[in-house]
């Protein structure tokens, strides 16, 4: 039995995030020159994404600006491999995306045609290693402009997996136990498994709610409007379970 047309794909995964992340704009052609991509050097791209930072956040530092390019970077690639693997049991080929961006954002996936492919095979593993190879490929790139500590980028890249994970549960209907399989299958198969992980918190009604615990601190708090994330790992256990209680009703049940 044939499987689904380039263009049936591409147009289940447009249904699939106009649901469950509304606003991402895909774009159904071939990446252009002006459009970020691994089928080209990109540095002149890259170095306007920072020179924005240091200049709208000058005494942020290094640290800062490489982590805020580095995430504007990968948001979208493992957002988009998350619902083709998850919501259309497919494989993308992310060395072939284009990505729109501007002043300080990156946001739009230009999808050329044969980038989706249906796969009977191991998708979670496939596409980890999809996204593997591309998070190594951009590393190269950004560290021509600035430099990027790669365990930073690691821990960075599995904190966005597995928030992008609890952002999409409800949708896809999930039930903590399921999951937080779900997120461990993932982190195993990038390798990423000791750099970040969910854990269970009980709000003050006796609900069981999964969050993230960051092992690895985004550097926002360098901003000088900028502070430590809810479960920053700057922050002491007191000081987590202190926030969580006040801004989310939340008791951090720490394993």
């Amino acid at each position: 039995m044939p499987g689904k047309s380039d263009a049936a794909l591409s147009s289940l995964l447009v249904q699939q995030l106009a649901g469950i992340y509304p606003g991402l704009q895909i774009t159904l052609d071939e990446p252009r020159p002006e459009h970020l991509s691994l089928q080209q050097d990109n540095s002149r791209s890259l170095q306007r994404l920072l020179e924005h930072e240091m200049q709208q956040h000058p005494r942020a530092g290094r640290l800062y600006w490489s982590a805020r390019c580095w995430n504007l970077l990968l948001w979208q690639p493992v957002l988009v491999s998350l619902v083709a693997v998850q919501g259309l049991q497919c494989q993308l080929k992310l060395d072939q995306l284009g990505q729109q961006f501007g002043e300080g954002w990156v946001a739009g996936i230009v999808l050329p045609p044969g980038a989706l492919e249906e796969s009977s095979g191991e998708l979670i593993q496939h596409q980890a290693a999809e996204l593997e190879q591309f998070a190594e490929a951009w590393l190269v790139q950004l560290n021509r402009v600035v430099r990027m500590n790669p365990a930073l980028a690691r821990g960075l890249l599995a904190d966005r997996l597995l928030g992008l994970l609890l952002h999409f549960q409800s949708a896809w209907g999930m039930n903590n136990t399921a999951l937080q399989a779900l997120a461990t299958h993932w982190l195993q198969a990038l390798k990423l498994e000791k750099t970040s992980r969910l854990v269970t918190g009980v709000t003050t009604r006796g609900r069981e709610e999964l969050l993230l615990e960051r092992k690895t601190c985004c550097q926002h708090y360098r901003r000088d409007d900028g502070e430590l994330c809810l479960t920053c790992p700057r922050l002491q256990p007191q000081d987590k379970q202190q926030r969580l209680l006040q801004e989310k009703a939340i008791h951090y049940v720490a394993t």
